[in-house]
């Protein structure tokens, strides 16, 4: 009987304890992600990807928040492309920006994009 008024009381306790946490800035997160591009389309050609060739990226990222309303932000992007027995990087993209919350869990990147095909 003791037994079951002590898990009682742990269950009680357990259930109505509100644990509460602080962000300090700056906050630091981090990302990474799979991109599958469906076509490329330049001034001479359409390519489909998974056709001839595949195509894949990696956007990796870190965000910088200097408080809830302003951050920084940096991707970059090496893309990879595997036709017949070869496979090489054909660009790397990178994504500097801006960050800036706009509240119920939006936040607006502005990003400028430099993307470099090896020269």
């Amino acid at each position: 009987m003791i037994f079951f008024r002590h898990l009682f009381a742990i269950t009680l306790f357990t259930l109505s304890f509100n644990a509460f946490s602080q962000t300090t800035y700056p906050k630091i997160t981090g990302y990474f992600g799979i991109l599958h591009p469906i076509a490329t389309f330049s001034s001479e050609q359409t390519t489909v990807n998974f056709r001839d060739y595949y195509a894949v990226g990696f956007p990796t990222g870190i965000n910088i928040w200097k408080n809830q309303k302003i951050g920084f932000s940096f991707e970059v992007v090496p893309n990879i492309r595997v036709q017949g027995n070869s496979d090489k990087v054909t660009n790397l993209l990178f994504h500097p920006g801006v960050l800036v919350a706009l509240g119920n869990g939006y936040t607006f990147a502005g990003r400028a994009a430099f993307e470099s095909s090896g020269r």
